[in-house]
């Protein structure tokens, strides 16, 4: 890109924004095929993992299945997730970098 004296670039990121306070009620899981599968088997599960693949159905926060189960959630729920087990159902909210600051 040419740019004449005077003229000035600016380029702003977007990075998607993800606030910790909002995590309990901004993700909603839901099963995944795997996690079908492996509740055919319980066996092959611990007990709290197996009732939280039972509970998340797409339409409750984490906050929700927390209060469900009587404990956070959020750790099993990302580790679920991280082994395919568990989906998020939203997509992030997208925001510019400086919102951040704010």
């Amino acid at each position: 890109m040419n740019l004449s004296h005077g003229q000035a670039c600016f380029h702003r990121e977007v990075t998607p924004l993800v606030h910790p306070h909002r995590d309990m009620e901004g993700k909603l899981y839901t099963k995944t095929p795997r996690a079908w599968e492996a509740l055919a088997r319980p066996d092959g599960l611990d007990r709290r993992a197996h009732t939280l693949l039972l509970m998340a159905n797409g339409r409750r926060s984490l906050r929700e299945l927390s209060r469900l189960l009587g404990e956070d959630v959020r750790d099993l729920a990302h580790e679920l997730a991280a082994q395919g087990y568990l989906q998020n159902t939203q997509v992030p909210v997208l925001a510019e970098a400086d919102d951040e600051a704010a």
